[in-house]
């Protein structure tokens, strides 16, 4: 069976399933995180996040404003901590729960990661 039909299969027994299983079958798009330039860092961010809202929430991040809220794309507060958990996964850093409660729209969203991973790095 092939990584992709068991991503398919698992989708319905939850988002931490799906992603587990998509890091097995993608390991080339998520090799283990390589501090670099702020522009790497956000691109990887930025399409984590988007392969994300496709997947789950089937909005194309491209096509949204830059000043779009998360509820505009259709997040709820368990899509917001989803998100959060893929990127704390990815980039071994902690999001506080009072922080991302605060965040509002997809610029917040990324500001508030980028100031995560500089404490992280420092």
């Amino acid at each position: 069976m092939s990584s992709i039909k068991r991503i398919q299969q698992t989708r319905l027994g939850g988002t931490s399933i799906v992603f587990t299983k998509w890091l097995v079958a993608c390991p080339e798009r998520h090799a283990p995180f390589r501090r670099g330039s702020a522009m790497s860092v956000d691109v990887s961010i930025r399409d984590d996040i988007a392969d994300f809202l496709l997947n789950h929430y089937n909005v194309d991040l491209n096509s949204v404003p830059a000043d779009a809220t998360l509820e505009d794309l259709g997040l709820d507060s368990l899509g917001v901590l989803s998100v959060a958990d893929l990127i704390e996964t990815k980039y071994d850093i902690s999001l506080d729960d009072e922080r991302i409660a605060s965040v509002k729209t997809f610029s917040d969203l990324m500001d508030l990661i980028r100031v995560k991973i500089a404490e992280s790095a420092g």
